[in-house]
């Protein structure tokens, strides 16, 4: 692409738009539409001076102050600040090399930038100047690029930034525009400086001159501005003074008809081989040419419309190949050619001379009529209500008015018949005029009523051709061309006079010749032989169809015979006999209260012109879609005129103005927008993205807010965004907003997941993904966990350690008690059982009533002793095992059981070699089993004992039976035997339950649980 002086690029136009599709007519410089972009909307600066899309999908802009970055709602300027590494403000060239890298000229050096990291990388460049001016970059294949300063002509290499010089023409000291270079396909090297063009021998260093004015052809005028390259390999020059040029046979030949001021060119090459050239220069700053004619058309500003050139001179031209989007950089900004969203062209009706006199009707100038003239399909005749009539020329852009022969200028319907004749419905008055002999005929007193400003306000001609007039008031009229007579035409029911309105709204033939006419009074059918009308009752639907609801009706017979019918909020479908077999409402998606007009087109959907929006139905799949202004229509709310034309397009009537569009181009727009993330903020604080790194946020920063953008510039407001953030969202969020924020999260690594779709609903099955990770705070990370883990595992240990030492100390103190209470107590108390023995055997006889106190002294003693060895078993530690409780449970039952002839039985479920009991457990449960089994034996008289042991599930089940006597306890004296027993169950957390009945023997249970 070559920059143009300065700044100027040549591009190639791509886009179906640019080829009419209209039979028999060349594309115009009306047709197009331009949507503007300007400082108002972000740009840094309106003085566009280059233009680039990346392989990302973000337009950039380069202005006389800053570099620009557009994602189709906002733009992102860059300036240089000493940080970002931008060489310089105004930007003089941009391109893109095949790695993606960004060249950025400057008139203060060279830099390139990486949308990974999004930043600049100052090129050195060996000139004397450190912050040169340089000349766009223009690549030579993929490793190549070619640019000047004042002092060099550069070669570089790409991926080594290695650079080759070359000599610049003229004398450094004086010389003060860099040269322009231009490498072509055919490996020839084109310069251009001062507007004299050059071809440049990389062999030698030479230059060779082909044309333009410099130091030794200053006879010419002709000044080389740019070079073009197109698909074919063909060169085009634009010049000043001689238009534009091609490259032919090794010199540039005039290309007939262009204008004499060219600065740039965007050329297509159409099927069938015409080619269509939209180019910079001119006095309006931009121009259309057609080679196929050789005409030229200037863009002219219309202060009326809107979505006019702005007619400031064109800087640089840039076109879309994948959305054939035009995007045209001027001095004033930047316009942009959409067709995905303008596809609606537009006319603006000229004023009359007269104006001023008719000031009357001003805002209310409503196009009423568009008829195409059935002699000459380019000639158009238009009615405007207030305006009169005239002819609209569209192959020439030309308009004519007639202003004479007019019965009014308060035109209601124009017709033209199949013979010629035109006939207007004015004010008052019916007005036929004979384009053959420029003469007219007037009717005017044809009306019934009297004293009532009559109006004709629907015209037909039927298949017989005889003229069919719907009046405001008296009914129906039908004219007989041949001999001019007007008659009345009476429908049932139908009675004249004062106060009985009869007005005719809208007229139809169908197929099989029968006149559908729909009136404040119903909708009536003639018969093919208009011998007879009758009225059509809509049936089928829950409502009356009340003629009170027939206020601003229309009136369709579509190519399948349906018949639809409008009235207030609903649109109805009907056969011909007028069944209904459809209704459309707010429901279905009609969002208007009145349609005024029916079109179908020939892929036989409806458009109907409303009270809000151009709507479009598609009967196939019962869905509208809505047209605004911001598709390029001249309002929200039309008029009721809505025309087909021979060629398929469909006019639309406005405020002095007409939209006119072919329905087979108004497509849904194919391209899906490309999801960006573009910016992360965290509080107040802007976070860098770099491609394929995550988002790194710091623990008392887990709140953050993400913005995101789908690369779309057709109508991007309209864009829908579904996001999920993995690991936190269960579900996507479908949203219009171009924002996402999240708080309070946990820390950890989320992937955030972006998917777009277009303005009209066109997903992108690509999603952009975005990794964040939010970090711990100290005490939530691993190694924090895992010291604390060690710490507390340390301290475990350090209290294992020591309780164990307790536990150990306390067992010696245990085992020395034990062996003391053993040694001492023990020992005396054998000798005091010893002793007392002794003594019966002295005394025996001797004093026999010492022998009692004596024997008493030894079973004491004995006890005693017993109960000793039970203390000393129990604190012993060698016995803490549920296995030793059992072995010396067995051998005390037994040794009781014994002496007095009861049979012992001890059932254990289970070996509790892995059981420990602690001290309280092993003597409470002893004792309990003790206690309960001297009751058995010394009070129960009972013949047998049986003991049975378990444990599950952490839990021990002690039950001591006896097949004694039993007892009550509700009548037995209460001592401390039962008390003393619930007691050491409580002790160890346990349960005792005592269940007995006198002859049923006794059962204790002790449930307990143990770790």
């Amino acid at each position: 692409m070559q920059n143009l002086n300065p700044g100027m690029r040549l591009l190639s136009v791509l886009g179906l738009w640019l080829i009419t599709a209209l039979a028999g007519y060349a594309q115009q410089a009306s047709d197009f539409s331009f949507q503007h972009l300007t400082s108002e909307n972000g740009l840094s600066n309106d003085h566009i001076t280059c233009m680039l899309k990346d392989r990302r999908g973000f337009m950039w802009f380069g202005t006389a102050s800053g570099l620009n970055r557009f994602d189709g709602i906002s733009c992102k300027v860059f300036k240089k600040d000493g940080r970002n590494g931008l060489a310089g403000n105004k930007i003089l060239g941009l391109t893109e090399d095949a790695d993606g890298w960004i060249w950025v000229s400057t008139q203060s050096g060279l830099c390139r930038f990486h949308p990974g990291s999004e930043r600049f990388q100052s090129v050195a460049l060996p000139d004397k100047n450190h912050a040169p001016v340089v000349s766009q970059l223009m690549l030579q294949g993929r490793e190549y690029a070619w640019f000047s300063t004042l002092e060099h002509v550069y070669r570089i290499h790409l991926p080594t930034l290695r650079v080759r010089l070359f000599p610049c023409l003229g004398d450094p000291v004086s010389r003060h525009e860099v040269q322009r270079i231009f490498p072509d396909r055919a490996g020839r090297i084109w310069a251009m400086q001062y507007g004299a063009l050059y071809r440049l021998d990389p062999a030698t260093g030479t230059y060779t001159y082909h044309l333009g004015r410099d130091i030794t052809h200053l006879q010419t005028n002709v000044l080389a501005q740019s070079l073009y390259e197109d698909r074919k390999g063909k060169l085009w020059l634009s010049t000043w003074e001689a238009g534009l040029l091609t490259f032919e046979k090794d010199h540039f030949e005039p290309v007939p008809g262009t204008f004499p001021f060219a600065s740039c060119v965007l050329e297509y090459e159409a099927p069938g081989g015409d080619r269509l050239l939209l180019g910079g220069g001119g006095t309006n700053g931009l121009f259309l040419y057609l080679p196929g004619s050789g005409r030229t058309e200037q863009f002219v500003q219309r202060s009326r419309d809107d979505f006019s050139h702005n007619n400031s001179q064109v800087t640089c031209l840039y076109a879309d190949r994948q959305t054939g989007m035009i995007w045209v950089g001027t001095e004033q900004g930047i316009e942009k050619v959409d067709p995905m969203t303008i596809f609606f062209k537009r006319i603006l009706i000229p004023p009359k001379k007269e104006e001023a006199s008719l000031s009357f009707y001003g805002q209310f100038s409503i196009v009423t009529a568009i008829r195409q003239d059935r002699t000459d399909p380019a000639r158009f005749f238009i009615g405007l209500w207030g305006k009169g009539l005239l002819i609209w020329n569209r192959a020439k852009q030309s308009f004519s008015w007639f202003n004479e022969g007019l019965s009014d200028n308060e035109i209601i319907d124009v017709l033209q018949s199949r013979s010629g004749q035109l006939y207007v419905a004015a004010k008052g008055a019916l007005d036929e005029w004979d384009p053959a002999s420029q003469h007219w005929r007037h009717w005017k007193d044809f009306y019934h009523t009297p004293g009532i400003q009559h109006r004709i306000v629907a015209i037909l001609e039927d298949e017989a051709g005889m003229i069919w007039l719907g009046s405001s008031y008296d009914g129906l009229f039908v004219l007989d061309p041949k001999t001019g007579s007007i008659r009345a035409w009476t429908f049932p029911g139908q009675a004249y006079g004062i106060g009985k309105r009869f007005q005719v709204y809208r007229m139809t033939e169908d197929r099989y010749r029968r006149l559908w006419v729909l009136t404040s009074g119903g909708l009536f059918r003639l018969d093919a032989a208009r011998t007879y009308s009758r009225e059509i009752r809509l049936t089928g639907i829950s409502e009356a169809f009340m003629p009170s609801d027939l206020m601003q009706t229309a009136l369709k017979i579509d190519s399948e015979e349906n018949l639809w019918v409008s009235d207030a909020g609903r649109v109805l479908r009907a056969d011909l006999d007028g069944r209904v077999t459809r209704v459309y409402t707010a429901k279905e998606g009609l969002q208007s209260d009145y349609v005024h007009g029916i079109e179908e087109d020939r892929e036989g959907r409806l458009w109907m012109t409303t009270d809000n929006f151009l709507h479009r139905l598609d009967p196939a799949t019962q869905t509208f879609r809505y047209f605004r202004k911001d598709n390029g229509l001249f309002g929200n709310a039309s008029s009721n005129v809505i025309t087909r034309a021979s060629t398929g397009e469909l006019f639309v009537g406005f405020t002095e103005a007409i939209n006119y569009f072919l329905p087979e181009q108004v497509r849904p727009n194919p391209v899906a927008p490309v999801p960006v993330v573009t910016d992360v903020r965290i509080g107040n604080r802007h976070q860098d993205i770099v491609a394929g790194e995550a988002v790194t946020i710091r623990p008392e920063e887990n709140a953050f807010t993400l913005s995101f953008v789908g690369l779309n510039y057709s109508q991007p407001e309209k864009n829908t965004y579904a996001y999920r953030l993995d690991g936190f969202d269960t579900d996507w969020t479908t949203t219009s907003a171009r924002t996402a924020t999240y708080t309070n999260l946990e820390p950890g690594t989320y992937t955030f997941r972006l998917r777009t779709a277009n303005n009209d609903g066109r997903w992108n099955d690509q999603m952009a993904q975005l990794e964040i990770r939010i970090i711990p705070p100290y005490y939530k990370t691993t190694w924090f966990r895992t010291l604390g883990i060690l710490l507390l595992a340390g301290l475990a240990y350090g209290v294992y350690r020591y309780r164990e030492g307790q536990r150990r100390r306390l067992e010696a103190v245990r085992e020395r008690i034990a062996t003391d209470l053993h040694d001492d107590m023990g020992s005396t108390l054998s000798s005091i059982r010893i002793f007392s023995d002794v003594a019966q055997a002295q005394i025996n006889g001797k004093v026999p009533e010492a022998l009692p106190l004596l024997q008493r002294i030894s079973h004491s003693a004995t006890a005693l002793s017993e109960s000793m060895q039970d203390i000393i078993w129990t604190i012993q530690t060698r016995h803490n095992s549920l296995e030793d409780v059992v072995t010396r449970m067995r051998e005390f039952g037994l040794r009781m059981t014994e002496a007095r002839g009861i049979a012992f039985r001890m059932d254990v479920s289970e070996k509790f070699s892995e059981t420990r009991l602690n001290v309280e457990q092993r003597r409470n449960i002893y004792l309990i089993f003790k206690e309960s089994l001297n009751n058995a034996v010394k009070y129960s008289e009972c013949k047998e004992v049986t003991v049975s042991l378990s444990a599950s599930y952490r839990r021990l089940a002690l039950t001591i039976r006896d097949d004694g006597k039993g007892f009550d306890r509700s009548t037995i004296r209460t001592g401390n035997g039962l008390p003393n027993l619930e007691k050491r169950a409580k002790e160890i957390k346990g349960t005792l339950t005592v269940t007995s009945a006198p002859g049923e023997g006794t059962r204790i249970e002790l449930r307990m649980p143990f770790t």
